[in-house]
């Protein structure tokens, strides 16, 4: 039976950041030795405790890694390389409508003019 409740996806690296906020709000609640007097503490002291008495925890790093290389990597591949694809499209179109203007206003003239003189080169040999 899966228990189906929101805290379900917490591992290990979690844990250990709970422990950290943990220690920062707990701080008040040492005693003279050291330990923390808050029962908060000492539970996730002791599950971080049950992930290292086995090495649990590495165990569920490696599924991690596992998991990201074979999922998460070539699927931010896919995007970067979408990405750039749309990067490239868009300077090429603005590249094209820069030259465009560019041939338009620049160019136009001299090659008006130049049609004008193969004109009148035309006209001046008939």
């Amino acid at each position: 039976m899966v228990l189906d409740f929101p805290f379900a996806d917490i591992n290990y690296f979690h844990c250990l950041k709970i422990i950290e906020i943990l220690k920062e709000t707990e701080a008040n609640t040492k005693n003279i030795f050291g330990s923390y007097r808050s029962q908060r503490m000492k539970d996730w002291q002791e599950i971080i405790h049950l992930y290292e008495k086995d090495n649990v925890y590495l165990a569920e790093a490696a599924q991690m890694l596992i998991r990201n290389v074979n999922y998460e990597v070539p699927s931010l591949k896919k995007q970067i390389a979408k990405c750039e694809q749309i990067q490239v499209v868009s300077l090429i179109s603005n590249v094209y409508k820069i030259t465009k203007a560019e041939l338009h206003s620049l160019s136009l003239r001299p090659v008006v003019s130049f049609l004008q003189i193969k004109k009148n080169i035309f006209i001046y040999k008939l």
